[in-house]
C-alpha cells in the first residue's frame, strides 16, 4: 500500500522507553494532541526530553505491518512575558548568552558535528545558558544539541542587508515591495523547520536590515503562524515587531532609558546607535507595556576586552526589565594556515589572503581562539556568570584550640542564581582558608535542618555557618591577605562535564583569622 492509504500510529516515550501517549489512526496531515500530568519540563537547567515516535502502519493489519518508524526527541515547555520579563515555564530568565556564528579552524563555515557538541559542552562549562544563531539557522543538528545539553536559541533569520548603509539607507530593500516575499520566505522557512525545537524560544527577524515594512509582515507571519515563541529585531527599537528590546552595544546611559516604559518608546535619534542609515520612529499606536530589556550583542570580546563585564551585569541586577544579554562573539574566525617559509602555524583573517577588500581583524572577537582555546577573557565570563554566589556575614576572632592550632568560624550568605532548579542537590562544596596564598586549613559547612545550603531553591539564599582548624606554621612569612575560599563542583558527571568540574569560585576577604 502507498503512504496516503497507511495508517498513521503516534507515541510519546520517557527516558525509561514507558508510553505516555499514543494516538491511533490520525489522518497523516492532522494535528492531535492529549494531556500529560505533571510532566517533566524542558529548560536550560533541566533539559528533560521524551521520544516522539511515529510509526507507518498497513491498513488492517492491526498494527503489526510496519512500513516505516520516525522518532525525534521533543520537550515541553512554555515561553511568555509577564510583568515585563521574559519566562520559561513561568520563571524568569536571567540570559548568559553568547553569539557564535559557525565556524571551524579547518572547516570554516563547514561544521562537524564533533565541534558542534565541543562548543555546546564549553558554553555549558563556563556558565552560558543561551546562544543567538548569528546571523543565520545553522544545521539541525546544532539545535539537537542545544536541546540535549540545555541551551536556549535565538534562531535567526537569514535577513541582513548591512551594507545598504553605504548607500545611505540600511533598510532600502526592507521598505521595497518587491523584496517582501524573498523577506517571506527566509523568515517561513527557518519556523518550518525549527518549530519542534524546545531549545528555541525566540525567533529573530534578522540582522542590522533596517525597519521597513517587510518587517511588519514577518511579525504578523510568525504570530500567526508559531504564536508559542516570542519574536526580537534589534534595528526596530521598540516598534511592533519585537516583543523584546535587543540593542546592539547601548551606552549605559541608553540602557538604562530603554528600562522605562517612556524609553522602549522612543525613536533611534534617542536609542539608536548614531547610525544616519538605521532609523526607526517613536512608537505610537498605544502600547503601553514594559518589555524585556536583553542587548543582541554587546560586551564585543576584541582583543584585550570584556574588562568590565562584571560592571555590566551590576547594572543589569539594578534594574527591573534587564535579563542578561548576548556577548559578541563565541569564536576567533580564523583559519589555519603554514608559513611557506617558516613552516609555523598561524591563524589567517583579514589581508592573510591576498585580499583589496576585507574586513582586518573584524572577524577575530571571539572568547576563544578558532581552536576554541580559551581567552584569558573567557574565565572572567565564567565567575561573572556564576550559577552560586556567597557573601560573608561575619566572621569571629581565631581561637586556639590545641597544639598550637586556631579555629575560626565564619557566617556566610549561599545564594542560588538558578533560574528553575529546585535544590543545589548536585553540588558538592569545598571551603578553605588561604593566608598569603596557601591554603592553611580546610572549612566544614556546620550542617543545620531541612537539608542545610544543599536545599536552597531558584533565585533563594540560606545563611551557613563554618568553622575551620588551621595552622598557623604553615602560612608563609608575613602575610598580607586572608581569605575564605569556596568551591562549588558537579557531585555527578553531566550530560556536558565530568563529575568534580568546577561550576563557582568565590574568595571572600577576611580583615582578620
Amino acid at each position: 500500500p502507498g503512504a496516503d492509504d497507511a495508517d498513521p500510529h503516534h507515541a510519546l516515550l520517557d527516558d525509561d522507553a514507558h508510553g505516555l501517549m499514543s494516538l491511533r489512526g490520525c489522518p497523516a496531515r492532522a494535528r492531535g494532541g492529549a494531556t500529560l500530568e505533571a510532566p517533566a519540563l524542558w529548560s536550560a537547567e533541566e533539559p528533560n526530553l521524551y521520544s516522539l515516535v511515529v510509526e507507518l502502519v498497513a491498513p488492517g493489519s492491526g498494527g503489526e505491518d510496519v512500513l516505516d518508524v520516525e522518532t525525534c526527541l521533543v520537550g515541553l515547555r512554555s515561553v511568555s512575558i509577564e510583568g515585563g520579563l521574559l519566562r520559561v515555564n513561568g520563571a524568569p530568565l536571567t540570559i548568559k548568552g553568547v553569539n557564535r556564528h559557525e565556524h571551524t579552524a579547518e572547516g570554516g563555515k563547514a561544521v562537524s558535528w564533533e565541534s558542534m557538541l565541543l562548543d555546546a559542552t564549553m558554553l555549558k562549562a563556563y556558565n552560558f545558558n543561551a546562544v543567538r544563531t548569528a546571523h543565520y539557522p545553522n544545521t539541525d543538528a546544532w539545535y539537537e544539541i542545544c536541546a540535549a545539553v540545555g541551551l536556549y536559541v535565538v534562531d535567526e533569520a537569514n535577513l541582513e542587508t548591512h551594507g545598504f548603509s553605504s548607500w545611505g539607507d540600511e533598510g532600502y530593500l526592507s521598505k521595497q515591495p518587491s523584496w517582501r516575499h524573498a523577506y517571506l520566505s527566509r523568515m517561513t522557512r527557518m519556523v518550518r523547520r525549527d518549530k519542534n525545537s524546545p531549545c528555541v524560544i525566540v525567533w529573530s527577524l534578522g540582522n542590522e536590515a533596517g525597519y521597513g515594512e517587510a518587517h511588519e509582515l514577518l511579525a504578523a507571519w510568525a504570530r500567526r503562524e508559531e504564536p508559542s515563541r516570542l519574536l526580537q529585531y534589534e534595528s526596530c527599537g521598540g516598534l511592533a515587531p519585537t516583543d523584546i528590546l535587543c540593542p546592539m552595544y547601548p551606552t549605559v546611559e541608553q540602557y538604562r532609558r530603554m528600562d522605562t516604559l517612556p524609553g522602549q518608546l522612543g525613536p533611534s535619534s534617542v536609542n539608536g546607535n548614531g547610525s544616519p542609515t538605521r532609523t526607526w520612529p517613536a512608537r505610537a499606536d498605544g502600547f503601553a507595556a514594559s518589555r524585556p530589556l536583553i542587548p543582541c550583542e554587546f560586551a564585543h570580546a576584541m582583543g584585550n576586552s570584556t574588562g568590565n563585564y562584571a560592571d555590566w551585569w551590576e547594572l543589569f541586577a539594578s534594574l527591573p526589565y534587564a535579563q542578561g544579554g548576548f556577548i559578541w562573539d563565541w569564536a576567533d574566525q580564523g583559519l589555519h594556515q603554514t608559513d611557506p617559509k617558516t613552516g609555523k602555524h598561524f591563524w589567517a583573517y583579514g589581508g592573510d589572503f591576498e585580499c583589496k577588500q576585507h574586513d582586518a581583524q573584524f572577524c577575530i572577537n571571539g572568547l576563544v581562539f578558532p581552536d576554541r582555546t580559551p581567552h584569558p577573557a573567557l574565565h572572567e565570563v565564567k565567575h561573572v556568570h556564576r550559577p552560586v554566589d556567597v557573601a560573608l556575614l561575619s566572621a569571629e576572632p581565631a581561637a586556639e584550640p590545641a597544639a598550637g592550632k586556631r579555629r575560626s568560624a565564619f557566617r556566610v550568605r549561599i545564594s542560588s542564581r538558578y533560574d528553575h532548579l529546585p535544590s543545589l542537590a548536585h553540588l558538592s562544596l569545598r571551603c578553605g582558608l588561604e593566608v598569603g596564598g596557601v591554603e592553611v586549613g580546610e572549612a566544614a559547612p556546620l550542617e543545620s535542618g531541612g537539608g542545610g545550603w544543599r536545599a536552597v531553591g531558584a533565585r533563594d539564599s540560606c545563611e551557613v555557618d563554618l568553622e575551620v582548624v588551621w595552622d598557623p606554621a604553615l602560612a608563609p612569612y608575613r602575610p598580607s591577605e586572608v581569605y575564605l575560599a569556596l568551591c562549588f563542583t558537579l557531585s555527578e558527571e553531566s550530560a556536558w562535564a565530568a563529575a568534580g568540574h568546577e561550576v563557582a569560585a568565590v574568595q571572600l576577604h577576611i580583615d582578620a583569622a
